[in-house]
């Protein structure tokens, strides 16, 4: 629970979402900070955000770089 809550502050403070909107694309991002950070920021699905963190070494700037230039 406790993780969680942070996780859902990172979120909340990297996006500027509401806590409600924070928590739904946490869910979607399957609990991954990471990867909601990059779906957000790049717009994209969970896979592809995934995809675009493994292939970047795990940066979160160079992910939505990454999908950024796939389109």
């Amino acid at each position: 629970e406790k993780l969680r809550q942070r996780s859902l502050r990172i979120v909340i403070a990297e996006t500027g979402l509401s806590p409600l909107a924070a928590e739904e694309l946490l869910k979607q991002a399957g609990g991954e900070v990471r990867v909601a950070l990059v779906m957000h920021r790049a717009h994209v699905s969970c896979d592809t955000a995934v995809k675009a963190l493994e292939g970047s070494g795990g940066s979160i700037d160079a992910a939505v770089q990454h999908c950024s230039v796939s389109r």
